[in-house]
């Protein structure tokens, strides 16, 4: 759970859950850049699973968060 964040000039990815359910309230990601090496992502907010079986998908509730300036 983030609450109440600024998340701010990051690389690659301002908020990454991996095979987890995530919250995300009144939070701001801004100027969120890809990596230089090969210009990859740039995600204000990421939430993907890779061990979790094919109906367990993980989940994001996001609310009042504003994302901006991402790649």
């Amino acid at each position: 759970t983030v609450r109440g964040s600024l998340i701010e000039t990051a690389l690659f990815s301002g908020i990454s859950a991996e095979d987890s359910d995530l919250v995300v309230e009144r939070t701001v990601v801004r100027d969120i850049v890809p990596q230089a090496s090969n210009l990859a992502a740039g995600f204000g907010i990421r939430v993907y699973g890779f061990e979790l079986g094919f109906t367990d998908r993980p989940t994001a509730q996001i609310s009042q968060t504003l994302i901006e300036r991402t790649s």
